[in-house]
């Protein structure tokens, strides 16, 4: 209709209607585009908050497992402290040294570990709707996880470099002969055997010891650092819960 009225108008050479016809097709185009472009926004902005809650479930359940593996290192390390005392210690009671050694190898002998919960940051990076993020945000998501990346192999290689030593340790004393556990399934329970062997094995259990002891205490400062970037990153991200930009 629009299109016939100027038509009509330039072969009557009206050149005003002309002029304001053209004008409110410009407009209405103009105005079309306008409310397309704040629409895809808009969609874009609901989106970037649905990632953000969802990457809020993603840092709580991170912050939820730091805590647990922060208490699980620091009881390891009180248990590794306590046998490194008492095997360094040459004068040290007999008994405190058995005791100390079946507590270590009974709930401190386990190496440190580090999962990442990231489905969400993974989501974000491969569909490349990380881009939807505001930009300082988005920054420090990419840092937050790449710091725990470098923080899981760190912890890795701690494990990996620990586990030798583990295995030529059980070769050369029969562990299953300290922990009563161990000893049933090993068929060795007998309470004399446990103790000549655990009070023979005083020096490597002082190395042994020590190794852990360096091993824990390095996770544990990866865990609680990981703890504070992951409370920090939790409140950033819930301080821009429905103000994407």
């Amino acid at each position: 209709m629009i299109l016939r009225r100027i038509a009509e108008a330039f072969r009557r050479q009206d050149w005003f209607t002309v002029f304001v016809e053209t004008m409110i097709v410009v407009l209405g185009v103009f105005v079309g585009l306008q409310v397309n472009n704040w629409n895809a926004a808009r969609q874009q902005s609901l989106l970037a908050d649905a990632y953000l809650v969802r990457l809020s479930g993603d840092l709580t359940a991170m912050e939820s497992y730091l805590e647990e593996m922060i208490e699980e290192a620091s009881a390891r390390y009180d248990l590794t402290l306590g046998l490194l005392q008492a095997a360094a210690d040459g004068s040290a009671n007999d008994d405190a040294l058995i005791a100390a050694t079946q507590a270590f190898f009974t709930k401190g002998w386990k190496t440190p570990r580090f999962t990442i919960t990231d489905s969400v940051y993974t989501d974000l990076t491969s569909t490349g709707n990380l881009s939807l993020i505001e930009a300082d945000l988005r920054q420090k998501i990419a840092s937050y996880y790449a710091d725990l990346d470098l923080r899981k192999e760190k912890i890795a290689i701690g494990r990996d470099w620990s586990l030798p030593n583990d295995s030529r340790f059980i070769v050369e004393h029969d562990v299953y002969r300290w922990d009563q556990a161990f000893a049933d399934l090993a068929n060795a329970s007998d309470p004399a055997i446990r103790r000549e062997t655990i009070i023979s094995a005083r020096r490597d259990l002082a190395r042994l010891a020590s190794m852990f002891i360096y091993i824990e205490k390095s996770a544990l400062e990866d865990y609680r650092a990981a703890l504070v970037s992951t409370r920090t990153l939790a409140a950033a991200v819930a301080g821009n819960m429905g103000g994407q930009k």
